[in-house]
């Protein structure tokens, strides 16, 4: 055990790692699900919708590189923290946004956090278990993301049913 954390403190930092990086994915898998009805209530165009969908995807996909860089600068906590408030935030944005122009602005964001936490948590899982364990924790991590996908369809699912988006 590198890390210099006691065995129960490496499990405790290993659910939090994963339960943050779950619920990025769950927002976006949410969102997905709900862009039918999003479309509809306002009144966006299909290219809209697709800016929508796809904002998330290149603002994550532009950023591993250059998240990864920082957070050997300036810490894998801390950029992992930052994901997380930049997630929160972009889900507040996104729940309240009175038009497809600040939904994309909240998925660009939501899709920055989840870059940011993408790096930062592969990076805190293998300094963690330095000692051999890292594959097991990559495992429990992307079966979180898997969890969080899924749980966010039927999420979003059973909100629109329900209410709205």
């Amino acid at each position: 055990m590198m890390s210099g954390l006691t065995p129960i403190r490496q499990i405790l930092a290993t659910v939090g790692i994963c339960l943050g990086s779950a619920l990025v994915a769950l927002m976006l898998s949410a969102v997905n699900t709900a862009l039918p009805t999003i479309r509809s209530d306002l009144g966006a165009t299909l290219l809209e919708i697709q800016w929508v969908v796809n904002i998330a995807a290149i603002s994550r996909g532009s950023l591993v590189a250059t998240l990864g860089r920082l957070a050997d600068m300036f810490g894998r906590r801390r950029l992992f923290v930052l994901g997380m408030a930049l997630a929160v935030i972009g889900a507040l944005v996104g729940g309240f946004a009175p038009s497809s122009g600040w939904l994309t602005f909240a998925m660009a964001l939501i899709g920055v956090a989840s870059a940011a936490l993408l790096v930062a948590s592969q990076a805190l899982l293998t300094h963690l278990y330095a000692d051999n364990h890292s594959g097991r924790a990559m495992a429990f991590w992307s079966v979180a993301l898997g969890l969080g996908i899924a749980t966010g369809s039927l999420l979003s699912g059973g909100i629109l049913a329900a209410w709205s988006w």
